[in-house]
């Protein structure tokens, strides 16, 4: 019985671990990512590292070099055009993070000498319960610090019906629009652009809430949207509304 409730304390609190790891993880790189593929991960991650403590010396390096990876790959899809762009952003995802954990543990350690107690004690959950909410803060104010010092509008170049197109993009953080079924970004177009454009296939509805209102905007699948060097495979929204100043809402992920 005691095993068994030990057992199932160590589940959870690993996965409680991850999930707030993940969590971080998308806020610092601004990347919206799937609940089923963060409670996929963290099921997988607590699961191992339940079995790490009995497992063999060899398997326990193992799970060491290979459980951040493998995690990454499950919790984090991965965005960009092409396989080196796709590879650089697990990349990119995959050092933050790792970064990101080994944070929570120094901190977790740190406050543990502070205070002087055992990090093996009664005291565990709550230390790493302090910690990532440390992490988590550290983690809020970088991204806010990466939104502040992206300049608001960017030159941005939309792959569509063959064509590139030049347009000005307004990034805003508080676009998060994500296509549900392919999990990829949706940048909202102006009305006024459509005419230097032309005729667009539709692919889907997709329902917006903005300061003007609720709107139901046609979805178009581009070939890509660059801004700067950062080429994303992306959706377009297409606004009733035309804009002044910019020609397109950039999702926050996209710069």
């Amino acid at each position: 019985m005691c095993v068994s409730v030990y057992v199932e304390l160590v589940l959870f609190n690993n996965f409680a671990i991850d999930v707030m790891l993940m969590i971080a993880t998308s806020v610092v790189i601004r990347k919206r990512i799937s609940k089923l593929r963060v409670i996929a991960g963290a099921i997988c991650g607590s699961i191992v590292a339940t079995i790490y403590a009995v497992a063999p010396k060899i398997a326990q390096i193992a799970i060491k070099v290979l459980l951040a990876p493998f995690l990454t790959l499950i919790f984090c899809k991965t965005d960009g055009i092409g396989t080196k762009a796709k590879l650089v952003d697990y990349v990119k995802t995959l050092l933050c993070f790792c970064l990101l954990t080994y944070f929570t543990g120094g901190v977790a350690y740190g406050i543990s000498m502070l205070l002087n107690v055992d990090v093996r004690s009664y005291w565990t959950v709550g230390l790493v319960a302090l910690a990532i909410a440390i992490c988590l803060f550290c983690a809020r104010v970088i991204a806010q610090k990466k939104g502040i010092s992206a300049s608001l509008v960017k030159d941005v170049e939309v792959c569509l019906n063959g064509r590139k197109i030049a347009l000005k993009g307004l990034c805003d953080s508080g676009n998060l629009l994500v296509d549900d079924v392919s999990g990829l970004p949706i940048a909202i177009l102006s009305q006024g652009v459509l005419k230097d454009i032309g005729n667009c296939n539709a692919d889907g509805i997709v329902s917006v809430k903005t300061i003007g209102g609720e709107f139901d905007m046609t979805l178009v699948k581009t070939e890509g949207i660059c801004v700067g060097k950062k080429n994303v495979d992306a959706y377009l929204a297409i606004s009733p509304q035309t804009f002044d100043g910019y020609d397109i809402i950039l999702q926050n992920s996209m710069f």
